[in-house]
């Protein structure tokens, strides 16, 4: 039976968890979804969350097959949804998962859906009770993966306050 876990990730991941993100890159292009392909998210990106002690690495059998960053202060693109409204109102104690890719040679495993899940169980030992995750309306995909690990639609935020660049936003909340 195969071992997977989670694991805070280290410098010596970054260029596999690059790699993971080219591989995303391209399958989002070619299902011409227009989300990361603008130059994000970028190495310095990952080595800001791995600094932070927020980047993640899922193992399957002792390799890296997956990757995500789990940052515990407040998302600033989450302060105001365009629509829908949060399941709670907390505003300030929640965690954000962000940049989740899984090694594409890995596809139908439910990876993604195995990390969302280790994120959480990650969050919950450190103390919050709200997750929050977005994603781009095209990427049904990624959506599939969110609502299966627990998530619930909570509406749209724009990020960067550029009118373009819209997103769906998620929440998971548990006691």
């Amino acid at each position: 039976m195969p071992t997977i876990r989670l694991r805070l990730a280290q410098a010596a991941d970054l260029p596999t968890i690059m790699t993971l993100v080219a591989q995303a890159k391209t399958q989002l292009a070619q299902a011409q979804i227009p989300q990361w392909q603008a130059g994000y998210p970028k190495l310095t990106d990952f080595q800001t969350d791995l600094a932070q002690r927020g980047l993640y690495v899922l193992e399957k059998d002792d390799h890296l097959v997956g990757a995500a960053s789990l940052l515990l202060t407040p998302e600033p693109n989450y302060q105001q949804l365009l629509a829908g409204s949060w399941l709670a109102n907390s505003q300030a104690n929640y965690a954000t998962i962000h940049r989740v890719c899984v090694d594409s040679h890995y596809s139908g495993q439910q990876l993604g859906q195995k990390l969302l899940t280790a994120l959480l169980d990650e969050a919950k030992r450190l103390g919050f009770s709200d997750v929050r995750i977005d994603t781009h309306r095209l990427n049904l995909r990624m959506q599939y993966v969110i609502l299966k690990s627990g998530f619930k639609l909570a509406g749209t935020v724009q990020l960067n306050h550029d009118p373009h660049i819209l997103r769906q936003v998620y929440q998971c909340l548990f006691a």
